[in-house]
């Protein structure tokens, strides 16, 4: 990676969280409705610092890195390649400390496939593609067992009910 890259993410990591830390004193003096006719003192640090943000563009690139990674589902490799990406980030920047916290995360994984077969006295047996959703409950061992009623449209159905 060039110097110049990497010099230009070490300067965007000090600079973001104290513009957050301007920020947020900005909010809390606001909030306590102090009256004050002078500007607070960090005002003009922050309006710099807000300016150089919106002006250089490293910052969109490092989040547009981190969240190309794709959907991650708590617990799933794609969630830990995040997270791992992260790490390397932060490395990559010359942040030091850096270490990741072991963690347990419950997560839902899809049992066996299951099948799903129409028994009817007319056409014999059609199976089905079926696909149980995310934390649904399992079909008891002994299956379910039910008449189907067809119809063709929604307002049949509610002239049904």
């Amino acid at each position: 990676m060039p110097e110049q890259t990497n010099d230009a993410k070490k300067s965007l990591l000090r600079i973001v969280p104290v513009f957050l830390l301007a920020l947020l004193s900005f909010s809390l003096y606001s909030l306590h409705g102090q009256e004050r006719a002078e500007k607070p003192a960090y005002q003009e640090t922050a309006g710099k610092i807000l300016e150089k943000g919106l002006r250089e563009e490293q910052a969109f690139v490092l989040l547009e890195k981190l969240t190309n990674i794709g959907p991650r589902l708590t617990g799933s490799t794609q969630a830990a390649a995040a997270v791992e990406l992260m790490r390397q980030e932060m490395q990559a920047l010359g942040l030091d400390e850096i270490h990741l916290e072991p963690i347990r995360v419950e997560r839902w994984v899809r049992g066996e496939p299951e099948e799903a077969k129409i028994t009817s006295t007319l056409a014999g047996i059609i199976p089905l593609s079926i696909s149980a959703l995310g934390g649904s409950i399992p079909t008891p061992k002994e299956g379910i067992a039910a008449q189907v009623l067809e119809v063709k449209s929604f307002e049949e159905l509610k002239r049904l009910r």
